[in-house]
C-alpha cells in the first residue's frame, strides 16, 4: 500500500511549496504597493518611501487648484464672480496661505 502513496506525496509537496511561493510573492507586492500608497498626500509628495518629511513645500494646495480654475476662465464676468468667491474664502480663514501672493506666483509662473 506504500507504493501508490508515494506519487501523491510528492504532488502534494509540489503545491504546497508552489502555494507558499505565491502568498511570499503577494506579501512583497502588497507590502511595497502600501509603502508607496503612503507616500502620497492631498498637498505635499515625500521624496523617500520610508521618509517622514514633505519635500514639496508646505503650499495650499485647495487654493492653487482653485487659482488655476481661475486662470482657466475666459468669461470676465463669471471671471471675477469666482476671485470675490476667493477673496470671501481667503478673508473665512479657508486657505492656509496669503491669496494675492500665492496669485501673483502661479500669474508668474503661467505667463
Amino acid at each position: 500500500m506504500l507504493k501508490f502513496k508515494k506519487a501523491q506525496l510528492g504532488d502534494t509537496l509540489t503545491w504546497l511549496v508552489a502555494t507558499l511561493i505565491v502568498f511570499v510573492i503577494l506579501f512583497f507586492f502588497v507590502f511595497g504597493a502600501s509603502l508607496m500608497g503612503r507616500t502620497k498626500d492631498v498637498g505635499k509628495f515625500r521624496e523617500s518611501l520610508v521618509s517622514g518629511s514633505s519635500s514639496i513645500g508646505d503650499y495650499d494646495i485647495f487654493l492653487s487648484k482653485s487659482l488655476f480654475t481661475y486662470f482657466q476662465i475666459e468669461d470676465t464676468r463669471e471671471k471675477a464672480d469666482f476671485y470675490r468667491y476667493l477673496d470671501e474664502s481667503f478673508n473665512n480663514s479657508k486657505f492656509d496661505e496669503d491669496l494675492k501672493n500665492r496669485l501673483n506666483e502661479i500669474k508668474r509662473g503661467l505667463y
